[in-house]
């Protein structure tokens, strides 16, 4: 324990509570990385437990190549969806080349395979603010947008494959509360989408704070406004939800090629259910790169349906590690074209000329 320094008060340093280390994080306190890296190999762990891992690599070799190799043609199709998509939420934020932002959402999604908590939509806001512009606080806005419009069609998805098709697709009590919460997150969207003033109130609250957060908050009001756009005009909602549902009609026939390519004896409505699952797990990053969750949540779900668990993690697995390897193909070949550097992610003002 090392000496006080000399004219310190007595306890001043036990009352400056724990040192803090870089990017302010409380030594002691270990990363997030390193907490998802010790979440996914407990999860991997009780795969382990779950399944026969020496009967799991047989169904991979006799996979069918040419429904393989059709269904990585299909995946990646969901990119340039969900590219337009993010672009009208972007309508009154501001305008953006379409190929530019398809550059920065490939980016993000690779950077979301190697960084935690899904901070890879951060790169895809920075690149965008540097490159063009764009208000932060606008794109903070329509990434939280996004969401609830995602959270609509996971509603759309299970109701149509609960309700309409017959399709189990999880426990019952799970699934009515993640439709619940996506429901009230669509309420709360809507509500402040048509109450939000267009500039930020003259209260007293707000009089008392320190100018340059006053300023900050002044500035950003109508640019959260504006993010916020979709849950205002009927019209770009009714477009962004209809695109949202073809990108996942997208993927389910991917993961319904998939299940050629593996024998599974299933319709393709039950790949809406694989789709849920996918979508859903994605959005809760508990584990890096979803390792273990996906393969978890995949297995349970295909069991339901009769598969076989050595099958079905054998279908899990392989999906996973294809889809990824589409994430990291295409956002190195984007960062290589936008000729990104990495010191352009992390800079707050890049007088970077638009591309």
């Amino acid at each position: 324990m090392s000496a006080a320094e000399p004219g310190a008060e007595p306890g001043a340093s036990a009352r400056q509570g724990p040192k803090r280390g870089v990017g302010g994080r409380a030594r002691g306190l270990p990363p997030p990385w390193l907490f998802q890296l010790a979440v996914t190999a407990a999860f991997l762990g009780l795969l382990a437990w779950r399944v026969d891992l020496e009967n799991v690599f047989t169904p991979i070799r006799e996979a069918n190549l040419g429904w393989t190799a059709l269904a990585m043609v299909i995946f990646p199709l969901t990119r340039p969806i969900d590219a337009l998509r993010w672009r009208l939420y972007l309508a009154k934020v501001g305008r953006v080349p379409y190929l530019s932002l398809l550059g920065a959402f490939l980016v993000g999604n690779l950077a979301n395979n190697v960084l935690p908590l899904r901070m890879g939509d951060l790169v895809k806001i920075q690149i965008v603010a540097n490159r063009h512009g764009l208000s932060r606080a606008g794109l903070l806005t329509s990434r939280a947008v996004e969401s609830v419009i995602d959270g609509v069609t996971f509603v759309l998805m299970v109701l149509l494959g609960l309700g309409l098709l017959g399709v189990v697709v999880g426990p019952a009590p799970l699934l009515w509360a993640l439709v619940g919460v996506s429901l009230l997150g669509l309420a709360g969207a809507l509500v402040v989408g048509r109450l939000l003033a267009r500039e930020a109130p003259a209260s007293r609250l707000v009089g008392r704070l320190p100018a340059r957060l006053r300023a900050l908050i002044e500035d950003a009001w109508p640019r959260v406004r504006d993010g916020l756009e979709t849950m205002r005009d009927a019209r770009l909602f009714g477009i962004t939800l209809a695109l949202n549902v073809a990108s996942w009609l997208v993927q389910a026939l991917a993961f319904f090629l998939f299940g050629l390519a593996f024998g599974l004896d299933l319709p393709f409505v039950a790949y809406l259910g694989v789709t849920i699952a996918a979508n859903v797990v994605t959005d809760v990053p508990i584990t890096f790169q979803n390792f273990g969750t996906y393969e978890i949540v995949m297995l349970e779900f295909l069991a339901l349906q009769g598969i076989g668990r050595e099958d079905a993690f054998a279908y899990a697995l392989t999906t996973h590690v294809l889809a990824n390897l589409w994430v990291v193909v295409l956002g190195l070949a984007a960062m290589w074209l936008m000729r990104l550097r990495l010191g352009e992610i992390l800079a707050l003002r890049t007088p970077h000329p638009t591309l």
